[in-house]
């Protein structure tokens, strides 16, 4: 992982480019912002199939090739904790799906590690929590597919960045210019930090990539 000034310094070159918050679609807070007043209704989540499949689709769960299983259990498992989100065990449930066959390849059931969807639940049921996803990675320079134990620390690490930057007020004009721009929607801090990783990530991502230097040489390798 990139260090804190380095990552600042990549979110304001990128930001230099491509206005960051500009790229922010509204759709995708209008979206955010609906999950959200969803979660906090007296709805059961289990029960409220509208939520989840808005949810899933916001969240791309439809892409990962998850069985039905895995959604009874994940949304059973965010209406047990909506309530009570400092009982819930993040390392613990992230290892307990890892080793569930809950993901669909070919023909076949395999274990597979879900961790950014695990964050992701994580977050909804604590919003203070960040979200870990290929974006957010990207502008830190994580590798996304470390095993569990080094996913949580490079996901610490994350939450850590997020508080240190606003108690310094690194990223400050970025952050008004989200705020004026989405200044009919409530969205804390730790959100606004996603959003802004997010799509920063996500324009690196599409940026042509640079193509690496090469010397001609002769047949004789001169």
């Amino acid at each position: 992982m990139k260090s804190k000034e380095e990552i600042i310094k990549t979110i304001n070159e990128v930001n230099k480019k491509t206005n960051i918050v500009n790229a922010i679609k509204f759709e995708s807070i209008e979206t955010y912002v609906f999950l959200q007043k969803e979660f906090n209704s007296k709805r059961k989540i289990n029960e409220n199939h509208l939520f989840m499949f808005v949810y899933s689709s916001f969240y791309g769960m439809k892409r990962a090739g998850l069985i039905d299983a895995f959604y009874v259990l994940y949304f059973s498992l965010m209406e047990e904790y909506k309530n009570n989100s400092a009982a819930f065990n993040f390392k613990k449930e992230v290892t307990k799906f890892s080793k569930l066959k809950l993901r669909k390849r070919k023909k076949n059931t395999e274990p597979s590690n879900q961790f950014s969807f695990l964050t992701k639940l994580h977050h909804t049921i604590d919003n203070s929590k960040p979200i870990w996803d290929k974006h957010v990675c990207k502008t830190c320079e994580i590798y996304q597919y470390h095993p569990i134990d080094k996913q949580i620390v490079d996901y610490n690490k994350i939450e850590k960045l997020y508080k240190d930057i606003q108690k310094n007020e690194e990223l400050d004009e970025i952050v008004k210019e989200f705020k004026v721009k989405f200044k009919n929607y409530s969205i804390n801090n730790t959100m606004i930090y996603d959003f802004i990783f997010w799509q920063c990530g996500k324009i690196i991502n599409q940026m042509p990539k640079k193509k690496k230097k090469t010397t001609n040489k002769n047949k004789n390798g001169n």
